[in-house]
């Protein structure tokens, strides 16, 4: 995964400007054969990405992952994937598929956040 680069191209689904974060820190990065059941084992690129974000009233829309499990670390926000937007707390989890876009915008009185993406995707 390459250093956090706004995707102008696609826009964020609230109409607002996006802005880059803070901080992006790639944690792990490695292609590991992973067993699959009942096949041999395929190889996956595995990555661990934190992300700093500091409280605007703009949006943040991450980079394409492909597949990634997404921890908030820290900070309330509300994130907007195909449409949907949820309000995430400190802890949550949930996961965002391969080709979706999802847009992140701070909760009222957001100074400041922690995200962790976890993204396995087929090594191509």
């Amino acid at each position: 995964m390459a250093v956090a680069v706004v995707l102008a191209s696609i826009g964020p689904v609230s109409g607002q400007p996006l802005y880059e974060p803070s901080g992006n820190i790639a944690r792990f990065s490695d292609v590991l054969s992973v067993p699959m059941a009942g096949a041999a084992a395929a190889p996956m690129r595995i990555e661990v990405r934190e992300w700093n974000l500091v409280g605007t009233a703009k949006a943040f829309q991450l980079p394409a992952q492909g597949f990634y499990v997404a921890q908030l670390r820290s900070g309330n926000v509300f994130t907007n994937i195909a449409g949907k937007s949820e309000k995430r707390r400190a802890g949550d989890f949930w996961t965002v598929g391969a080709g979706v876009p999802m847009t992140v915008t701070f909760a009222p009185h957001g100074e400041a956040a922690q995200l962790q993406t976890i993204a396995v995707n087929p090594n191509h």
